[in-house]
């Protein structure tokens, strides 16, 4: 009797464990090895697709060689010509020709973010799908007023600078909120769950001994989704 309960018990232990683990990949890492799929018959010609952050190898980049299988028009972003050049041959070779751009730009410097935008503005009419990729996590150079910067007040303004684009494609498709509307996307993280936005001083957090949940990273986060929520509302009202 008592080996049954030991096993019952070893069995219910390890059915927890188990079932812990598979909660915390759930939540904390997003799902990203559970929803790898998408809908590669959907077609993107006559698309533009603009993509912040795409160096080789991360998730702008795949973003980037998923839009381009789907046929749309893709812009990316990034910091150094080397990372551009090494990024765009890869997703050309992926069959996008002529139908991938780059700009360069900073996140980090206002007057990059603004002349980025207006040659963004020159290199098309129309703008579909801006998913806001770029980011860091730390900054040993500019510290936690380099990763607020970066991360969310960068990405702000590029926002603003490209949202009468946004607003004059999804008058034109008349469009904003089904399938085939006109999409923002902040690539955010579980960091905002325990995060705070410290008022007085975004650019320097009060808990300097904090975890990274708890700093300027985790903070940058919960700006971003606020960033989206307000974004919505503001252009479904420009859109009435």
């Amino acid at each position: 009797f008592n080996r049954v309960n030991k096993l019952v018990i070893n069995a219910i232990t390890i059915t927890s464990a188990i079932a812990g683990l598979i909660y915390y990949a759930r939540v904390w890492i997003q799902g990203f090895y559970f929803d790898q799929t998408y809908p590669s018959k959907v077609n993107l010609s006559g698309r533009t697709v603009l993509i912040t952050g795409g160096t080789y190898g991360g998730l702008g980049f795949a973003s980037a060689q998923i839009f381009t299988l789907m046929g749309a028009d893709v812009i990316v972003t990034f910091r150094t010509t080397a990372k551009a050049t090494q990024a765009v041959d890869r997703l050309i070779s992926f069959g996008g020709g002529g139908r991938i751009q780059s700009v360069l730009i900073n996140f980090s410097s206002k007057k990059s973010i603004r002349d980025g935008a207006a040659k963004i503005k020159l290199m098309t009419n129309q703008l579909d799908f801006l998913i806001l990729n770029a980011g860091i996590s730390q900054s040993k150079e500019g510290g936690d007023a380099a990763v607020w910067m970066t991360n969310y007040l960068g990405p702000f303004q590029f926002v603003e600078d490209l949202t009468p684009l946004l607003v004059s494609t999804a008058l034109k498709i008349k469009s904003w909120n089904n399938a085939e509307g006109v999409r923002v996307v902040a690539v955010s993280s579980g960091a905002h769950k325990s995060a705070t936005i410290h008022w007085a001083d975004p650019f320097n957090p009060l808990n300097k001994n904090g975890s990274l949940l708890k700093s300027s990273y985790g903070q940058s986060k919960l700006a971003q989704i606020m960033h989206m929520r307000e974004l919505q509302s503001r252009i479904q009202k420009a859109l009435e």
